[in-house]
């Protein structure tokens, strides 16, 4: 039998998975690309291979002033790059890379 504590992480956790399922299915439903085709805009545009990228993130921005985009950037070693991509067309709004400053040198 599970104590409370126990119970309380179980619940929190699928609570999270529900709600992380449910922007999901908004962002389909809304027509968005999603984040993967978003990634994948992005290896395409670097000439990288699907999974090339270990440290990459993407999120997804909507606002009532700005069409929704996701913000996609990543890490290699050797550079740092920020794209951000029209939600619902997949197309490259903007883009920046530049080379990773190793830690511990001033900008």
């Amino acid at each position: 039998m599970m104590n409370r504590t126990a119970m309380r992480a179980v619940s929190a956790l699928l609570i999270a998975a529900f709600a992380a399922a449910a922007l999901g299915v908004t962002a389909m439903a809304a027509g968005y690309i999603g984040e993967d085709a978003a990634a994948d805009v992005v290896m395409k545009h670097m000439g990288l291979e699907q999974g090339a990228l270990e440290d990459m993130t993407v999120q997804l921005h909507e606002s009532s002033k700005h069409p929704p985009i996701y913000e996609v950037q990543f890490l290699d070693g050797k550079l740092h790059a920020r794209y951000l991509i029209d939600a619902k067309t997949g197309e490259i709004l903007c883009y920046k890379a530049q080379p990773d400053r190793p830690k511990g040198e001033n900008a």
